[in-house]
Parts: C-alpha cells; sequence; structure tokens
C-alpha cells in the first residue's frame, strides 16, 4: 500500500514542477561569416601589420602596405540570440603570441594584439543578432617569405 501512495505521490507532483519551471534560458550562438586579411604588403626588415576592429590597416617597421592583391579586413561573426531573452556576453579574443600564421614554405608568422567591436561586453536583444568585428597585428620578420599565410583562431562568447 505504500508504495502505491508514493507513486502517485511523485506523480501529482511532476506537473507541479512542471508549471513551476524557469522560463527558457538565453542561448548564443557564435558564426564565422568573413576571415581576417591583412592584405597585401612588403617586408624589407621587422615590423608589423595591424588590421583594427574597424578593417583600418597601418605598418610599423620596415612594412610597407600595398594597393594591390587581396583587401584588407577584420574578420566577421554573426552573434545570434536564441534563447528568447535578452542577453549579456562576454567576448574572449586569443592571447598574444598564441596563433600562428603558415605559408605554404612553412614559414610562420604570429598574431598579436587581437581586438574586437564590440569589445569587453556586449548586450544582446531576445532573438537579436550582432556582428562582431575582430582585428589583430600580425608580427613579420627580416626576411619573412613571400605568399599567403593561413592559420586560425577562435573567438568565445559567454554569457553573464
Amino acid at each position: 500500500m505504500r508504495e502505491g501512495g508514493i507513486a502517485r505521490l511523485v506523480a501529482a507532483l511532476l506537473p507541479c514542477v512542471w508549471l513551476a519551471g524557469q522560463p527558457a534560458a538565453a542561448q548564443v550562438t557564435i558564426t564565422n561569416s568573413s576571415g581576417l586579411s591583412f592584405g597585401s604588403f612588403s617586408v624589407s626588415s621587422s615590423g608589423s601589420v595591424l588590421v583594427s576592429a574597424s578593417g583600418a590597416r597601418s605598418s610599423t617597421g620596415g612594412v610597407v602596405l600595398l594597393g594591390s592583391g587581396p583587401a584588407a579586413s577584420a574578420a566577421q561573426f554573426s552573434v545570434r540570440e536564441t534563447g528568447g531573452n535578452a542577453s549579456v556576453y562576454v567576448i574572449t579574443l586569443p592571447a598574444d603570441n598564441t596563433v600562428t600564421l603558415t605559408n605554404a614554405n612553412s614559414q610562420t608568422a604570429t598574431l598579436t594584439s587581437f581586438v574586437s567591436n564590440p569589445s569587453g561586453t556586449s548586450a544582446i536583444p531576445a532573438g537579436g543578432t550582432q556582428v562582431l568585428s575582430v582585428g589583430a597585428t600580425v608580427v613579420l620578420a627580416t626576411g619573412q617569405g613571400n605568399g599567403s599565410y593561413a592559420g586560425s583562431f577562435s573567438v568565445t562568447v559567454n554569457l553573464q
């Protein structure tokens, strides 16, 4: 008799727990829509090329920016709220010297000074989408090999 009473009690409580549940949790997805490009340049001595979060490009040291070839651009990510609740998220970019680009001859260049817009934290409305732009600096050595360099990096968004 006791077992039957317990089973009915649990069955009677389950609908109450369901009705008292929390609203749907906020959810955020991030999708890369375009890559980071430093454009074309020439290296006569060590220096760097910076691409800002807005896509503006500048150089330091013995690096000359060229107008021909691929255009420079910041990486673009789409951040989308999918849980039906307004959210605040924290943006985490790669640490300095943790991302390496490599060309066809296995020569490397290192990325530093990642920047983003928005930066730090951002608010997103329920069901909303935002563009997150990411720039960085590529550090180049004297005698840096010619050619296209490729690599990847991660950008993380965490709900607060």
